[in-house]
């Protein structure tokens, strides 16, 4: 699971059956419950949603469909993400499957070669993390290209 600040990735309306409409308004109805804490050792304050301490309003986002997406196919370039690796058995927790929802985020799959069941979480992890670190790096070598073609064309200019 995947998220970070794009567009909302939640399904559109138009592909929700009516049990999944029924279940979207009824979270949608949940208010915030947003409350400010103080680190004791820092004195930093920060907020907390108390919502995650009702297990049954948490236990309803496993429900909500997320649009699922390969792992290719995400831009980790330049954006906060955070990135939850469920088991083979039960996936994610309920209280990730809502942060994703409140964070706009979505689920993401790693394609596998054909004969192949799964994969473990450490491999998988491993894979997805090998991918972020590649954007990154060629998000940094772009840069740096872009950045001494500008110096180049800089120093020509004021050369001549």
């Amino acid at each position: 699971m995947a998220s970070n600040t794009q567009e909302p990735l939640q399904p559109s309306s138009a592909t929700l059956t009516r049990r999944q409409k029924s279940l979207m308004a009824k979270l949608s109805n949940i208010p915030e419950n947003m409350s400010t804490e103080v680190d004791e050792k820092t004195q930093e304050s920060y907020q907390t949603d108390a919502t995650y301490d009702d297990k049954e309003t948490v236990a309803l986002y496993k429900q909500v469909p997320m649009e699922t997406v390969c792992v290719y196919d995400v831009d980790f370039g330049g954006k906060e993400s955070a990135i939850v690796i469920g088991g083979e058995t039960h996936g994610v927790s309920a209280a990730a499957h809502k942060l994703a929802f409140d964070r706009h985020g979505g689920q993401m799959f790693l394609p596998m070669m054909p004969g192949l069941e799964s994969m473990n979480s450490a491999m998988a992890a491993t894979a997805i993390l090998f991918e972020v670190r590649r954007q990154i790096l060629l998000r940094q070598l772009f840069n740096s290209e872009s950045d001494s073609e500008s110096d180049k064309l800089d120093t020509e200019t004021h050369t001549t």
